[in-house]
Formats: C-alpha cells, sequence, structure tokens
C-alpha cells in the first residue's frame, strides 16, 4: 500500500499539517512543530505561506482513530435515542393499561351500584350486547395484564 502525505486528524492542533509530516516520516509530531516554529522565526512570512498552501492541497486524512471515535459516540447517541423511544412505548402501554382498569373497575362497581355513574353505565349497556359485570371485569384484566406485563419486563431487565 502506497503512503499519502495527509493532514493529520489523530494529531491536529491547526490543519494537521505537521502531524501529517510527522505520521509520513514516522517521527515524533512535537520534533515537526518545533522545526515549524524555529522556521517561523527565521522567516515568518515563508513558513505562513507554506503551511496555508499545505493546508489548501494536502488531502485530509482518509479514516482515522478520531473520526471511528465520533462515529461510535454518534452511534450510542442514536442507542440512546431508541432507549427513549422503547421507553415512552412502554409509559404508553402503562397509561393505557392502567385507563382500562379504571374504565374496567368503573363499569364493574357501576354494575354493582348503579347510581355511581349512571351516564357511562347507560352508554355501555346500548354500545355492548355483553353483560356490564362481563365487560368491565374484561377491561379490568387486560389493564392488569398489560400492566404487569411491562412491570416484569423492566425487572428483567434490571
Amino acid at each position: 500500500m502506497k503512503k499519502m502525505l495527509c493532514r493529520s486528524e489523530n494529531y491536529k492542533v491547526f490543519c494537521g499539517v505537521c502531524g501529517g509530516i510527522a505520521e509520513y516520516f514516522n517521527i515524533d509530531p512535537v520534533l515537526v512543530r518545533l522545526a515549524a516554529v524555529a522556521l517561523f522565526a527565521i522567516n515568518p512570512g515563508a513558513v505562513l505561506t507554506a503551511y496555508i498552501i499545505a493546508c489548501i492541497i494536502m488531502p485530509k486524512e482518509p479514516c482515522t482513530k478520531k473520526e471511528l471515535h465520533e462515529e461510535a459516540k454518534r452511534v450510542v447517541e442514536e442507542v440512546k435515542k431508541g432507549m427513549k423511544r422503547e421507553e415512552i412505548m412502554r409509559n404508553a402501554i402503562l397509561v393505557l393499561g392502567a385507563l382500562l382498569m379504571i374504565i374496567g373497575a368503573t363499569i364493574l362497581l357501576s354494575s354493582l351500584w348503579p347510581n355511581i355513574i349512571e351516564v357511562i353505565s347507560f352508554l355501555w349497556y346500548y354500545t355492548t350486547m355483553f353483560s356490564k359485570t362481563i365487560v368491565g371485569l374484561a377491561l379490568l384484566i387486560i389493564g392488569l395484564i398489560l400492566v404487569l406485563i411491562v412491570t416484569l419486563r423492566k425487572e428483567e431487565k434490571e
């Protein structure tokens, strides 16, 4: 594989020119920077011009440890967002289960004490062809199952 002179992302201070030269010659980047500072003291215009031109014409390193690290960070953030979505879904199921339990308990109690909620009793009597007691009990059981499933899954993960 042919070795290329590229701007370094691993040993970069400004644009990565000195780090790229150091990587190309397999020497310490600090030595290249010290040499650049010494040359800058002798002829600042020429060194500054050469550095700017090198920043423009030297290609960026193709794949670096820093880029891989940034990509890993991005993937971790995506996983965290996925966990947040999963938690939102879990909470939605909990709310749905609790709502079904409340409706079921209300219907069940209304069949035992008809004067508690006459409106709900009236609507459920005509919208369902089942007994209010059976519908209320079924909703209460479904809500309880949903809450138990989500709670048990959470305990398993911990």
